[in-house]
């Protein structure tokens, strides 16, 4: 399973959604399952403090393979703020969905 994050102004449901996730798996399909967080940010004191909660709260399940944490390279990233308007959207929301695109990219081929 694959859970991307970005940093969000108001609450991160991150912790409890894995909780959620962990709580209701069955014993044999922790052993068969791999939760993949992907981290959408290039803020490494944000990525860092992202980590050490993941750390601190699913320690057990890191240390057993069932929780893996990643985050791209600032270099993953192209320059994106010369994109073209597509759609409608505003340069902010091309920025948004082009970034949301590259985190999926990213995601899938670490899981693949």
């Amino acid at each position: 399973m694959g859970i991307p994050t970005v940093k969000r102004e108001v609450k991160s449901y991150l912790v409890e959604t894995l909780h959620s996730l962990i709580d209701n798996l069955y014993p044999e399909e922790k052993l068969d399952c791999v939760i993949v967080v992907f981290i959408g940010e290039t803020d490494l004191d944000y990525v860092h403090s992202v980590v050490a909660n993941l750390e601190k709260e699913f320690s057990r399940e890191i240390s057993s393979g069932l929780l893996e944490i990643i985050s791209p390279p600032e270099s993953y990233y192209p320059d994106l703020t010369n994109l073209k308007e597509t759609f409608g959207d505003s340069k902010e929301r091309v920025r948004w969905r082009t970034k949301q695109n590259l985190d999926y990219c990213f995601l899938m081929m670490y899981a693949q």
